[in-house]
């Protein structure tokens, strides 16, 4: 079609609005792409003047398209990707057309489309029901919207290309537009792209998981740069939205969780005291996430360890004050504790202080308070955590005892030693009462 004729459709079509028309949005959105796939500059630059007197009722018109539940969600991305081609394409006026509204109209498409199998498994009789009215129309619309029959698609329309290119255009967009000025569009952001991975586990057979985590890593690398904001805030937005990721079980969105920030965040971290701070809040904000039941726990523990494990031996001490503090705290944050203490002695090396590492020869026997910890709570009020201890506490022992000076150390600090009088027993008669524990638990354990 001449582009003459579409510039004029489409102002006509903005000026004279559609209501909830859903056929008059897929013919704005098919003739803006159309045009904007023109080499003709002069085209286009007459069509962005035309169009910048009316650009706040453009901008109400593609934000309700990107708003749009139309069943599949087809019409709400595929405005979205309209939209993105006009902010990066040729010329484009960009801060004309940019509104925090319309970006968060289209982070919301983007949720919805991946979200949209969920509706479909709850109202599969009801489409069913209504497809023999709906097919035709449905079919035309879906080839207006650019999905042709033979595109790698699932039942149902979901187009794994589609939604790669709406990402890879919104990365783009984020090069040239800063989101500093717009807090509450940058957090959605984060939000929306930390939560892609989850979301895209329902299409698992049609995407392409590792392209998709590639992106998504790129859009919040993106905006982990100063012209997007303050980077520790957004280091810490994108932190609390990974932790959902990074406390679930062993998959690739985890994977991906993990990677990005022992990677990326604490890559930054390394030259800016305030990233560092974000760092090392973060085991201690998934101390406070991590679920109750003993599975989903184990998965939090694992994830907690792998970050602590790449900070630094500073915030590495920091974090083991904070364990033995949670043995104090609740039950919930007790049992964490009593997991986290056989793991960190085990992992982050020289417990005991056997090994002189410190530039002043100072020895850090971290590991004592660690094991006076986990031997108070074997004695806790809850009989899980009693058992729990007891247990995690013989491996501990079993793990020091492999080193002649650990265990040296470790029976002085069990109270072995004939050279120690004070805390002498301490064991032998913990032991003997938890023998005869009221609880079969204990009493194995």
């Amino acid at each position: 079609m001449d582009e003459e004729i579409l510039v004029a459709r489409i102002i006509a079509g903005i000026e004279g609005g559609g209501g909830d028309d859903e056929s008059y949005y897929i013919e704005l959105i098919t003739d803006l792409k159309s045009l904007l796939e023109t080499d003709d500059d002069e085209i286009l630059n007459r069509f962005y003047g035309s169009l910048s007197p009316m650009a706040s009722s453009f901008l109400r018109c593609f934000s309700a398209a990107m708003d749009s539940t139309v069943e599949s969600g087809r019409l709400a991305i595929s405005a979205s990707d309209a939209y993105l081609s006009l902010l990066i394409s040729t010329n484009c006026p960009v801060f004309t057309f940019f509104s925090p509204v319309a970006f968060l109209s289209l982070l919301g498409s983007i949720r919805r489309y991946l979200k949209r199998r969920h509706r479909e498994d709850s109202g599969t009789s009801a489409s069913q029901g209504n497809k023999k009215k709906r097919g035709r129309g449905s079919k035309n619309n879906a080839r207006k919207l650019g999905h042709e029959d033979g595109d790698d698609t699932e039942e149902g329309g979901f187009d794994p290309k589609l939604l790669f290119r709406v990402l890879e255009r919104l990365g783009s967009v984020l090069s040239f537009v800063h989101l500093d000025r717009f807090p509450d569009s940058l957090k959605s952001l984060v939000q929306t792209v930390s939560e892609i991975p989850l979301l895209a586990l329902e299409h698992s057979g049609v995407l392409n998981f590792d392209r998709l985590m590639e992106m998504c890593g790129r859009i919040l690398g993106g905006v982990l740069n100063s012209d997007h904001g303050d980077m520790s805030l957004t280091a810490a937005e994108i932190s609390k939205s990974l932790t959902p990721l990074l406390l679930m079980g062993k998959h690739q969105a985890r994977s991906f969780a993990l990677g990005f920030v022992s990677r990326k965040i604490m890559g930054l971290a390394k030259d800016n005291s305030e990233l560092k701070k974000v760092v090392s809040n973060l085991p201690k904000f998934m101390v406070h996430k991590a679920p109750e039941k003993a599975e989903p726990r184990g998965y939090a523990v694992e994830a907690i360890l792998e970050i602590v494990k790449a900070m630094e031996a500073e915030d590495q001490s920091e974090f083991v004050d904070f364990v033995m503090k949670m043995g104090q705290g609740k039950s919930n944050l007790r049992i964490l504790s009593v997991d986290l203490i056989p793991l960190l002695m085990s992992s982050l090396g020289n417990p005991l202080g056997v090994v002189i590492s410190s530039e002043n020869g100072v020895k850090d026997s971290w590991g004592l308070g660690c094991l006076d910890a986990l031997v108070k709570r074997c004695s806790d009020s809850n009989a899980l955590i009693r058992a729990r201890a007891l247990s995690n506490l013989a491996q501990v022992v079993g793990f020091l005892s492999g080193d002649e000076r650990s265990r040296s150390i470790l029976k002085q600090a069990l109270g072995f030693s004939s050279e120690v009088s004070e805390g002498k027993g301490i064991v032998t008669d913990l032991l003997k009462k938890r023998c005869v524990d009221e609880k079969a638990a204990v009493r194995r354990a």
